[in-house]
């Protein structure tokens, strides 16, 4: 089990390194045969499946996507451990969310991710910015019935896995 200490500071160097756009300091968190999988791949890579594996191929999609993306910035926002693997929660463009799950070998390094963004991350950075001000309404409409409703603690008590909240 990753302590939750551990996770954070790892979620931590892992953001430090993305912001430094520095390949060699992000690579060192992941092993050689390391396997990646995000809807970013199709498009920079032109692979279907969204998937690729190995360190070097690896580290041609991301120099490709940092010199895409140059202003790319990350900010933490949580993690999530879990057994030899944990979730980073993040902020990034446009002050959008991304999850990126992240498994580890015996070795201490990430041996197989899969990155989750909010659709319009992927729309936006990929060229798709028709789309952002009808996502930027949509966005609006979910918050204010958010903050029209309430959701009260006794109300998740019937919720087992809400309970404990």
């Amino acid at each position: 089990m990753i302590s939750h200490e551990d996770a954070l500071k790892f979620a931590r160097e892992w953001v430090e390194a993305w912001n430094s756009h520095d390949l060699a300091k992000i690579l060192s968190h992941y092993s050689e045969d390391f396997a990646l999988t995000t809807p970013y791949i199709v498009e920079i890579m032109n692979e279907p499946t969204g998937a690729i594996k190995g360190k070097k191929a690896v580290k041609d999609y991301w120099g490709r996507t940092l010199q895409r993306i140059p202003d790319l910035h990350l900010e933490l926002v949580d993690c999530f451990p879990s057994v030899r693997s944990m979730v980073i929660l993040y902020r990034t463009m446009l002050d959008r969310h991304a999850a990126e799950w992240l498994l580890f070998g015996d070795d201490g390094k990430v041996k197989r991710s899969i990155a989750h963004y909010s659709h319009s991350i992927v729309h936006t950075t990929l060229g798709h910015e028709e789309h952002e001000e009808d996502l930027r309404n949509a966005e609006q409409t979910i918050v204010g019935s958010l903050n029209r409703s309430t959701i009260s603690k006794d109300s998740l008590s019937s919720c087992p896995s809400c309970s404990s909240w």
